[in-house]
């Protein structure tokens, strides 16, 4: 399986990712789980923005490069 055919679930405690994660693990999709620390702000770092650029979390990226 290559990377691009892995959604990518950008997580953080605390916020509503338990949902698309529940979801992920229900559908049996492949996912790759990406801590974004927002209490030191990491969702305002430009490697994050670059992905999401409204700083919000969670995110889901498609394996198509779809964000949700």
């Amino acid at each position: 399986m290559t990377q691009s055919q892995v959604y990518r679930l950008y997580w953080c405690k605390d916020t509503a990712a338990q949902a698309p994660e529940i979801l992920l693990e229900e559908a049996g999709l492949n996912y790759e789980k990406i801590t974004i620390d927002i209490e030191k702000a990491e969702n305002w770092l430009p490697e994050y923005l670059a992905v999401n650029p409204a700083g919000y979390v969670p995110a889901l990226l498609t394996p198509e490069g779809t964000l949700i």
